[in-house]
């Protein structure tokens, strides 16, 4: 029996029967995955999906197996054969596991659920971006110097893709699994993943389309900068890379901080040609995903940084590359975007050109033994004398403000207090942060405790600090970064005086 046809059959009540969870009349239960005081997980007996709406709980929305897989802190492939067992009984599991275990890998089974949905209707977001109706997201693309689309590869969602009978049962579930369909609390309806954004596929190391990113449209600022602040979205667990995992041939790669300024790269044939290019998910988006594609690139001799001309990508420089550090590149370079600009936005007022030749000029990074400062030297000798090349900036001088409980920082965004103790351990930084505006009238705080080192952990606090303060979460994200390094360089004074 295949995992599709374990979930046909086993219904998403007898799961919760099993763990003697029942729901109230109008499908809701005390969620089990957090200290839930009010019903606040939604069940939907016909697709066999739930969803928990607490803002206190990380579970999202999910299908029988990945209830079972987090009630019982399984594996994906333990919670599939506890499926079975549900469904067969004991005695048919070992021959459904030497299924799993020699026909699919471990990455297959998670991506099973997803993949073929989502090609399905990124195809129909394809299609429909080339529509002569599609005159808005056309124009939009038009605007960000990417119409007509030359190498990078996009859709638009209309948000109508599941109407009028364009999906049949099954995937219709299957898009609420993968996140394409968000179940309204009420439970009549769903919402529409990135609707009115361009979306772009993120791909997994065989080239399949695994999930999906969305920038809205809905911006139409002639400001680049307003334009930049525009709404993203991502699929619920991220996975694959853009525009692709970079091929094994590849000798020179370029890493840009998002999506729209690789997509940028790829329109013009001789860059495209000459280097291969991965977008990171902004200046804390380094996943694993992408240092373990870069550590199979045996063929690498350099990693170009092109970052944008703000404080935010010049921090971003200094962390991306002690990331890299460890991966033993024999040349590490970085172009040197001129101030407020980004790789799309140069091409406001400049020829595509512009790009090429900033390229050309890119600089040799090196970190010092000494405060682990990232500073430039040319990338190509000269016997002519030069002048001191200026370092890269540091962070801004702002100063953490240490007394007996409490360290705090801020900046024209906020105040933030680190209440009580970092920790001593070098891999580590989970605080406990309390978050106030400037002039707080009615005393309005935020508490919160993450870890700086997650960068999940540090998007999904920054939105909701942002949420609760009224307050912009990129600067609060920017401002925890900044942060993380400060408290970083406080902890090794710390150290050091200790010894």
């Amino acid at each position: 029996m295949e995992i599709k046809q374990i979930k046909q059959k086993l219904q998403i009540q007898k799961v919760l029967h099993y763990y003697d969870l029942k729901p109230d009349k109008n499908g809701m239960l005390n969620c089990p995955f957090h200290n839930d005081k009010t019903p606040s997980m939604k069940i939907y007996p016909e697709t066999n999906t739930w969803t928990c709406f607490s803002s206190n709980c990380e579970a999202g929305t999910g299908d029988q197996i990945e209830f079972i897989q987090k009630k019982e802190k399984l594996t994906k492939h333990q919670a599939i054969l506890k499926a079975a067992s549900m469904v067969n009984g004991e005695t048919q599991i070992a021959n459904f596991k030497s299924q799993i275990s020699s026909n699919t890998s471990m990455q297959q089974i998670n991506e099973l659920p997803n993949k073929q949905i989502i090609n399905k209707i990124f195809t129909t977001f394809k299609n429909g971006l080339q529509s002569p109706h599609s005159k808005k997201p056309q124009e939009y693309l038009k605007s960000r110097h990417l119409w007509p689309l030359s190498g990078a590869e996009a859709g638009y969602n209309s948000g109508q893709f599941h109407h009028r009978g364009a999906l049949n049962e099954q995937e219709f579930t299957d898009c609420i699994k993968s996140g394409l369909l968000i179940p309204n609390k009420s439970g009549n309806g769903n919402q529409v993943f990135a609707k009115d954004c361009i979306i772009f596929p993120l791909k997994n190391k065989t080239g399949e389309i695994v999930s999906l990113y969305g920038r809205s449209i809905n911006n139409t600022s002639t400001s680049s900068a307003q334009r930049k602040s525009g709404k993203h979205y991502y699929l619920k667990n991220r996975t694959g890379l853009y525009p692709e995992h970079p091929k094994e041939e590849t000798v020179t790669l370029i890493l840009t901080e998002s999506i729209i300024d690789a997509a940028t790269l790829l329109q013009s044939s001789i860059i495209n040609n000459q280097y291969s290019i991965l977008a990171l998910y902004g200046t804390n988006g380094l996943t694993d995903q992408h240092t373990q594609a870069i550590k199979e690139l045996r063929n690498l001799k350099e990693i170009i940084l092109f970052f944008d001309g703000d404080q935010a990508g010049r921090t971003a420089l200094k962390t991306v590359s002690k990331k890299l550090s460890p991966l033993n590149l024999p040349l590490l370079t970085y172009i040197e975007t001129p101030d407020n600009e980004d790789i799309n936005s140069l091409l406001d007022g400049h020829e595509p050109d512009i790009l090429k030749h900033l390229i050309d000029k890119r600089k040799q990074l090196f970190i010092s033994t000494e405060k682990t400062l990232i500073e430039p030297e040319e990338l190509k000798e000269t016997k002519e004398p030069k002048e001191p090349e200026a370092k890269i900036p540091k962070l801004l001088n702002h100063k953490l403000t240490v007394t007996l409980h409490k360290i705090t920082y801020t900046t024209k965004t906020a105040t933030y207090h680190v209440k009580g103790s970092i920790p001593k351990a070098p891999d580590s930084m989970k605080i406990t942060l309390e978050t106030e505006t400037p002039g707080n009238k009615y005393n309005i705080k935020s508490r919160t405790r993450f870890d700086l080192y997650e960068d999940k952990q540090v998007e999904k606090t920054s939105r909701a600090i942002g949420e609760k303060l009224d307050i912009r979460s990129d600067l609060i994200e920017l401002d925890l970064n900044y942060l993380t390094t400060l408290l970083d360089e406080h902890r090794e004074k710390q150290l050091f005086r200790s010894q």
